[in-house]
């Protein structure tokens, strides 16, 4: 693995420096709202400044709370412990809750459950994803208006995915019924610790919240937060504003703002619970003024990653990458390039965590089955680069050069065990070059499309024990699911 900071190539250490400088005055001279009382009342029995629900921070606070995010940690899961930290390749997951569907007759359309299933099938078979995630939600098979349909959400994903859980699409007004937010989450927090039969002290569930531009927190972001911490899982704190509408119009005044935004809600988590893994974590993008849409397949947002990783590192803060980011709602070369400009600032900076890996595009707004597979392809690109030069055979190197000598042929004889281990030899993309048969296979979309079908056909449901069945059976049975 590459021992390297990428972001170094794109922000300085005057950079940083400014960012940090400029942090700190925001947060003790302009504040950031926290909208919730019980938030209020931590922040002001450790000594902060409150006007109304606003919030005022000194360096102190900020300096003494974040000193106790772990550097790295462990999740648990079905399939064993999953380590996370700069000493480790970056985990991945796929992208989430997508409200659009691009499917293999290029339709877009509003998701149907069996895509929804699809999904879960390509997330287990994936030799790529570490993660899954709920990639639709809400669909009418959960129950209706006023029902509380998170639940059993979460448990069918735990019937058709045995990979560890990270969870973006957070209980929310219109999923949470009659139930509510924090009963929701504490439901669900102890449906998991059921499921896997553990206790408080295992990290089970990475929950990804996000946090409102510009320089806010509201309630129910908030309760989200406090049933997390409570619970004692793992915060990816989440920052994605848009220039020049969220957050300030330059680079460096987003930049500013979004690390600002980041160590106050990491600040209020370690005040809750001193020593919980946080993930600093900016998907922050451009505005395009001409249609007052987020840029995420932008070079302002690769950038802006950077800028994000390298302050979370000068904090010795884990970090989170953003994916395959793309504007684009075809399967074409648009997307293709921009979810490698944006997957690039991940494996350069060899990040600890990345999401939104797999899958998506039309600024979060639309998956697709084909991409999710290709997005693969892209992924086992970036790890393989981040493998790096080996140099520890030189003998190796030096016996084929000897005796093949000048003029050889270093065909001969069967392929070393050397060669295959280096060479990443992808699964769907062309590499015949110009030859004639190169379409024998048909075009990239249609061998997505039947690799897809391929491991649609070979997927098992994971294995569940009596116990673990009840849980299902407890949350999926009423529904008949």
């Amino acid at each position: 693995m590459l021992n390297y900071d990428g972001s170094s190539l794109f922000i300085s250490q005057k950079d940083i420096e400014v960012i940090h400088e400029y942090t700190l005055k925001t947060l003790s001279e302009v504040g950031m709202i926290f909208d919730h009382p019980e938030v209020l009342e931590v922040f002001k029995k450790h000594g902060a400044r409150l006007d109304g629900n606003k919030v005022f921070m000194d360096e102190a606070l900020i300096s003494k709370a974040i000193a106790t995010v772990p550097i790295e940690f462990e999740m648990y899961g079905r399939r064993g412990g999953l380590k996370i930290g700069k000493r480790y390749d970056p985990k991945v997951g796929p992208g989430t809750d997508w409200p659009l569907i691009v499917d293999e007759e290029n339709n877009i359309r509003p998701p149907v459950f069996e895509d929804l299933l699809k999904f879960y099938k390509l997330m287990e078979t994936s030799d790529i994803m570490d993660f899954s995630q709920l990639p639709i939600t809400n669909l009418p098979e959960f129950g209706g208006k006023g029902d509380c349909t998170y639940l059993a959400q979460i448990a069918l994903m735990l019937k058709y995915t045995s990979k560890f859980y990270a969870n973006p699409a957070r209980p929310n007004q219109s999923n949470v019924g009659s139930k509510g937010i924090r009963q929701t989450v504490k439901e669900y927090h102890q449906m998991l610790k059921e499921f896997h039969g553990v206790d408080d002290d295992k990290y089970i569930v990475m929950e990804l919240l996000c946090v409102q531009s510009p320089l806010c927190n509201d309630k129910e972001m908030l309760d989200n937060l406090l049933e997390a911490a409570a619970a004692n899982q793992p915060i990816s704190v989440v920052i994605a504003s848009m220039t020049n509408t969220t957050s300030p119009s330059t680079l460096l005044g987003t930049a500013i703002h979004d690390n600002a935004v980041a160590l106050a809600t990491t600040t209020l988590i370690q005040l809750l619970r001193p020593g919980l893994p946080v993930v600093h974590t900016i998907l922050s993008s451009p505005s395009d003024m001409r249609y007052i849409q987020m840029g995420t397949g932008s070079t302002e947002n690769a950038l802006l990653a950077y800028a994000g990783i390298a302050m979370g590192r000068y904090y010795g803060i884990p970090v989170r990458g953003g994916g395959t980011l793309s504007d684009a709602v075809d399967v074409d070369y648009q997307t293709g390039a921009e979810s490698a400009m944006t997957l690039m600032p991940a494996y350069l900076c060899n990040v600890d965590y990345i999401t939104h890996c797999a899958g998506g595009m039309g600024v979060f707004n639309v998956g697709s089955f084909e991409k999710f597979v290709l997005d693969e392809e892209l992924v086992g690109y970036m790890k393989r680069m981040i493998r790096g030069f080996n140099s520890s055979e030189p003998e190796f190197a030096f016996k084929q050069l000897k005796d093949t000598g000048p003029r050889g042929n270093y065909l001969m004889g069967r392929t070393p065990k050397q060669y295959r281990k280096e060479t990443y030899l992808a699964k769907l993309f062309n590499k015949k070059g110009g030859m004639v048969s190169v379409r024998d296979d048909g075009t990239l979309r249609e061998k997505a499309c039947r690799h897809i079908q391929e491991r649609m056909e070979n997927y098992k449901l994971p294995e569940v024990d009596k116990a673990q069945q009840e849980v299902l059976d407890r949350y999926l049975k009423p529904l008949g699911l």
